[in-house]
Order: C-alpha cells, then sequence, then structure tokens
C-alpha cells in the first residue's frame, strides 16, 4: 500500500497505556527496539545520532521519528527521500507511520509500532485466571561480562551503572569509557540500554544507540570494552525441568500445565531427545501426586515375560528365577505417578493386561491368584505415531484411547530453533558450572545452522564434546563438532541370499542394518525394520548377534 499525501492520510492514533516504538530489522532479524517519547529520534550513520547505523550508503542524518500528539511522523534529513518497504517514496515532506509500517534505511529497516506490549496467545488470552494458579510467579534475571574474561554480574531486575569511576557497579578499567558511560535499567518487564552522555558512546550489536531495549542476548561495546548481556528464559513459561524461548512451546507448556491437575492418563509424544521425560516429570511435580513417587519404567526392550514382572509384579517361584516376590511397578507407584516411556513397544499381550489395570484399578502379579487396588496415575510417551500403529493393528485401540485422554506434542528442535541457544547455555551450566565456559558467536551461528536430528539429547552430546575439546573460556567454532551421518548403503548392492538359509539372511539383514545406525537410539533401527523394539531385541538374542559388537 503506497503511502497517501500527509493531507489524506488518516493514521491510527497511538493508543493510551501502550508503548510505541522503533524496531530495527536487518536481514529479517530484530537488532534492537527504541521507545518514542517526547523528543525526537535521529537516524543515520554519524555518530552523534540517536541510533547510528553502520551502513556506508546512509547520510549522516537519514531521518528523524517523532510523537506528535497521538501520531508518529517521519521526516526526510537527506534531502535524498525516504523509501518505504511498501514501494512508497517520499521526498521533501513529512509523513505519518502507521501501525507496521517500515522505512527502509540502506540494509535496515526501521519497523514503527504503536503497542509494543508483548502479545498473549490465544490460547493464554482464553485462560481464566483460576486455570492459571499453578503457574510460577514471572521473574525476570539478566546477566553480564566482559567478553575477554572476568565476573559475571547478575542485574535481578535493578538498574546496573557501568564506567570507569570505582562506584560503578561494574567498574570497567578502559580510558575511552567515561566515569559513568551508560546504565541498564529494569522498566515494564524489560531491560534497556541508556547511554549517559559518554565522551564515545554506548554500541549495541554494532548500532551507536542512545536509549533502546535489549534483547535477550546482545553484544554492547563502550570504548574498547565489549560486554556480554544474556538474559534467561521467561519463567511464567516455564514448567519443572524446563528450558525454553522458543513461541512454538507455548502451547504445549501451556497444555501440560493444564493437565497437571487432572489425574487422567496422558500420552507425550515426540521425536527421541524432545524430553518427553522431563514433561512427565514437570507433570507429576505440579500435580497433586508430587508427594507420591514417580516411577520410569522404559518399555522398550522388554520381552512379554519380563513386562510382566516390571509392571504387575510376580509371586515367588512363578517362574524359573523368581526367588523372591516383587510387586511391580504399579504397586510400588501407588499413590502417585508411573511413566511409561516408549509405550508402543509393549508386546500385545502385555497391552491387554495393562488395559485390564486402567479399567478395573487392580493388578494381580504374575503366578498370583488375588488382585490388589493401586491407586496410579499413568503417564505414558513414545516417539512412534500411535494412531499409525493402531491403524496396522500393532498396537490396541481400547488401549490407545484410556492412555491418551490427554494427548501432548512436544516439537523437534528444528521446529523451535530459539530454544538451542537457552538450552545450550543451560547445558554448559550444568557440564561446565565451574569454569564459565562461554560460546563464541561463530560457535552460536554453527548451533543455529544444525538441523538436530537427535534434539536435545544430540545437542548435549555435541557440547560435553566441546567442553573437552576446547582450549579457552569460549567455546569455538571448530570445537563444535557434529557426528557425521553413517553412509547409507543399499542393502540390495551387498546381501546375495543365493545358497543361505532364512537364518542367515537375517542375520545378514540385521548386521548391515547395526553397521549403519552405530551409535543411534535402537528405536530407529527397531522402526526402519518395522518392528517393535521387544521383537528385535528377541530377534538378536534369537541369532546369537550382540549389538554392541
Amino acid at each position: 500500500m503506497n503511502l497517501p499525501p500527509r493531507a489524506c492520510y488518516s493514521p491510527v492514533p497511538v493508543l493510551g497505556g501502550t508503548m510505541p516504538d522503533l524496531l530495527f530489522l536487518r536481514r529479517g532479524e530484530q537488532l534492537l527496539r527504541v521507545a518514542l517519547g517526547s523528543a525526537p529520534v535521529i537516524i543515520g550513520r554519524g555518530e552523534q545520532c540517536d541510533v547510528s547505523l553502520p551502513d556506508p550508503a546512509l547520510p549522516r542524518r537519514a531521518a528523524r521519528v517523532e510523537l506528535r500528539g497521538d501520531h508518529a511522523v517521519v521526516s526526510d534529513l537527506s534531502g535524498h527521500g525516504l523509501a518505504f518497504s511498501n514501494g512508497a517514496f517520499q521526498s521533501g515532506d513529512e509523513s505519518f507511520l502507521g501501525d507496521g509500517d517500515e522505512v527502509l534505511l540502506g540494509g535496515f529497516r526501521a519497523r514503527f509500532r504503536q503497542n509494543s506490549a508483548p502479545e498473549r496467545s490465544t490460547a493464554e488470552a482464553n485462560t481464566q485466571t483460576q486455570e492459571l494458579a499453578v503457574e510460577p510467579a514471572r521473574k525476570i534475571a539478566a546477566r553480564i561480562s566482559l567478553v575477554n574474561g572476568g565476573t559475571i554480574f547478575s542485574l535481578r531486575e535493578r538498574d546496573f551503572t557501568i564506567g570507569s569511576a570505582a562506584e560503578c557497579d561494574l567498574t570497567v578499567n578502559d580510558p575511552l569509557v567515561s566515569r559513568t558511560h551508560c546504565r541498564i535499567v529494569f522498566q515494564n518487564g524489560r531491560y534497556l540500554i541508556r547511554d549517559l552522555g559518554s565522551r564515545n558512546g554506548t554500541e549495541l550489536e554494532g548500532l551507536r544507540v542512545v536509549d533502546a531495549e535489549l534483547p535477550r542476548r546482545a553484544l554492547l561495546r563502550i570504548g574498547n570494552t565489549e560486554l556480554r548481556f544474556a538474559q534467561d528464559a521467561l519463567a511464567h513459561t516455564m514448567l519443572p525441568g524446563f528450558v525454553s524461548a522458543d513461541p512454538a512451546m507455548a502451547a504445549p507448556l501451556d497444555y501440560l500445565r493444564r493437565a497437571a491437575g487432572s489425574n487422567a492418563p496422558a500420552c507425550i509424544l515426540g521425536e527421541t531427545g524432545t524430553g518427553k521425560e522431563v514433561a512427565a516429570r514437570a507433570l507429576h511435580a505440579l500435580s497433586p501426586r508430587a508427594d507420591g513417587p514417580f516411577l520410569p519404567i522404559n518399555c522398550g526392550g522388554l520381552s512379554e515375560a519380563l513386562a510382566d514382572s516390571e509392571l504387575f509384579g510376580h509371586e515367588r517361584g512363578a517362574f524359573t528365577g523368581a526367588d523372591r516376590k516383587n510387586d511391580g511397578a504399579f504397586v510400588a507407584a501407588s499413590g502417585g505417578t508411573l511413566f511409561l516411556d516408549e509405550v508402543g513397544d509393549l508386546p500385545a499381550s502385555v497391552q491387554v493386561k495393562l488395559l485390564r489395570v486402567l479399567e478395573s484399578g487392580e493388578v494381580r502379579a504374575v503366578g498370583g491368584t488375588t488382585t490388589r487396588k493401586v491407586d496410579v496415575r499413568v503417564l505414558s510417551a513414545t516417539h512412534h505415531d500411535l494412531r499409525a500403529l493402531v491403524g496396522n493393528g500393532a498396537f490396541r485401540e481400547d488401549l490407545y484411547y484410556r492412555l491418551c485422554v490427554a494427548e501432548i506434542t512436544l516439537p523437534p528442535l528444528r521446529q523451535r530453533p530459539a530454544d538451542i541457544l537457552p538450552l545450550a547455555e543451560h547445558f554448559l551450566l550444568e557440564d561446565g558450572a565451574q569454569n564459565r565456559v562461554t560460546l563464541s558467536p561463530a560457535a552460536q551461528q554453527k548451533l543455529l545452522c544444525h538441523p538436530w536430528p537427535g534434539n536435545a539429547r544430540e545437542l548435549r552430546n555435541v557440547l560435553r564434546r566441546a567442553l573437552f575439546l576446547r582450549n579457552g573460556p569460549a567455546i569455538s567454532e571448530s570445537e563444535i563438532v557434529f557426528h557425521a551421518s553413517p553412509a547409507r548403503t543399499s542393502t540390495a548392492d551387498l546381501l546375495d541370499p543365493r545358497g543361505k538359509s532364512l537364518a542367515q539372511i537375517e542375520t545378514e539383514v540385521l548386521r548391515l542394518a547395526l553397521d549403519r545406525h552405530q551409535g543411534d537410539d535402537r528405536g530407529v533401527l527397531a522402526q526402519e525394520l518395522g518392528v517393535s523394539r521387544a521383537t528385535l531385541y528377541r530377534r538378536l538374542r534369537d541369532l546369537g548377534i550382540d549389538p554392541d559388537a
């Protein structure tokens, strides 16, 4: 839409009680936010501008943006006119800015927003106050440190002054830094950086600024000193054990929070490494059963007899080797939560018994003649598509409906890229806390560009490898090493069935498959072969194949 002349353009007024601002972007990436107040904001390449953009194509003074009453106005200061992202061009006159209008400034865009207050998700907007009773109070914490090492300062939602004077919160030994150079201010739930009239200015991600909002992670420069700012993920979106900042996790986390107060079974779906057990533990921790036991059982690889014993227990002498009584998981978890991981791999006969326990609330041990009442909430998880398993007869439909009263799907890490760096920082804090290890900008970019087929589990593996490869306090790009994907060789090119028995052919197929999936989760191998993990392990055992050889 072209901008019409000022006389006939009717801008939408700035809403009372909101915060109009300019959002600066480069190649689609949000770099900084500048609040609009009573004073105009001068934009250009010159050092004396309120926002100095490092683009040689820009004049020293390019544009002025100011609020006039309820209107935002942009004025051309270059004498060459202003271009807008919608194709409009304005020369020699002022233009009103509507909400979302963007001014092109060399390789940058300045987007006007009338209301910069954080938007709530639809689910959050529809949530009644009483339904959010389990939500923890919002707490924002941030840290700042010198890039070349030194103490990490916690900001703790307060103003923080930086300069060369001894009375500053952070004293910098740099002759180009003013005595009180800049201040980090916590205001309306946001952290802002304010230059305090310094001699050499304050830069945010290479842009000279006077008063700007700090993104969640930012590089600041004052004089010859570089500072790293990092803000923790917002606690109000978190559940116990979760680290997340990506909007893609808002709906699953909200669903988990709502499901926590129920006693109904819930099934957590997602790829391997997406945090299904973390989600199950969060459901338990926020539930009325939090004081009871949380018992995880991995159903993958359990044979029928072992699954019977693990879940339902057995009497002494019920089978060979049963030299003592075992109460089983349902009895052990009574009053708490039983988590059945990889429930899609349960043998068919065990599925029938599990359904009976869920329907009756009673369990009978293997070899026993009486039943026992159990009070257990059952949570389950699988990386399989349970609906597809039901469709091909590998999973009972009635059991599916019993287990999946609440069904929560956790997106893979590649679909929530904003979680990569927060998770990386969390893992480094846990695994390298004593050394205060950080990631270089190039290392961060390398992590962001990886597709993460193994999700958070792969991310932690990569960072643990980097911790012992590193040569300094910051992990470099070369120290981020990914496992090379095994070369996928066609089985048909290697397998010759002539003169071989069926068992020999099956043995060769399994050995080739194991070679292709070295280091992978056995569930991936079972999925490729179209069998359950229990079946895979049984055939490996019957054929005398050691999967770890």
